[in-house]
């Protein structure tokens, strides 16, 4: 099964305007506390299977979250915008996955306040992308 999260990380470890700016900072689900920003985390919160009459489409549409932490706001929408000049649109192929398309559908932008009480929290500029891909048919 087609893990398409870990695919877009790979594909956008492949673009140096995002590894110029988060290295290999590309987490799933969440970052730690500790984690040296700016980061993305992302997460695919939901995925549907195209069916046909007697068998598997071959087709998912995933809804994958990324969500861009900085130590500033600008910072944030920076890296989001960068995000999403690389996927929004994109066709083609990431890691093991063939896109065929890529719409960025929702943008928020939030604070995370710190646990400690300091004042050093972080900055995030979520996106939301709906992806349709292949995936690797089930064999009976």
């Amino acid at each position: 099964m087609t893990d398409l999260g870990v695919d877009v990380r790979t594909y956008l470890l492949t673009k140096s305007d995002v590894t110029d700016i988060v290295s290999t900072r590309v987490r799933p689900d969440a970052l730690t506390q500790e984690e040296a920003l700016p980061a993305v985390a992302y997460q695919e919160t939901d995925t549907t299977h195209e069916q046909h009459l007697t068998a598997a489409a071959g087709i998912l549409h995933a809804r994958l979250h990324l969500d861009c932490y900085a130590d500033t706001r600008t910072g944030a929408n920076s890296l989001a915008e960068t995000i999403r000049t690389q996927l929004h649109g994109y066709r083609g192929s990431a890691g093991s996955a063939t896109i065929l398309a890529c719409e960025l559908v929702n943008r928020t932008k939030g604070y995370d306040p710190p646990p400690d009480g300091s004042d050093d929290g972080r900055y995030v500029t979520s996106l939301a992308f709906r992806i349709t891909a292949e995936e690797t048919a089930p064999s009976f």
